[in-house]
């Protein structure tokens, strides 16, 4: 798809996009510029929310899905959860992420 208009707010987000072929996005920024709603012309809807230090903790979209995340005080994520049932714990080493496995559940990284 070949973009046809695309539209700018004063941060320099993108805020909406026409497609040649007439699809449309529209996005919405709080103050951090962090994207907190986005829609398009399928009717296709998200929502996001932030902690105070700006990391994407929880977003859902129209259709039902939710998602959860955790993070460390470095901002790294450590913990996913989602309402298709995928739940898992990570931890960091070396600024690489490793999923931590089944019988390694008992390790709660610090947050």
């Amino acid at each position: 798809m070949s973009k046809t208009v695309e539209k700018f707010d004063n941060n320099k987000n993108l805020v909406y996009i026409k497609y040649s072929n007439g699809f449309e996005e529209w996005r919405e920024f709080n103050k951090n510029n962090n994207e907190v709603h986005y829609k398009n012309s399928n009717g296709y809807k998200l929502w996001y929310e932030y902690d105070d230090r700006n990391n994407l903790i929880y977003f859902k979209d129209n259709k039902g899905f939710e998602s959860w995340q955790e993070y460390d005080r470095n901002h790294n994520e450590i913990y996913i959860k989602d309402s298709n049932g995928f739940e898992r714990w990570y931890k960091w080493e070396n600024n690489k992420r490793i999923k931590i496995a089944k019988e390694e559940f008992d390790y709660f990284p610090e947050s």
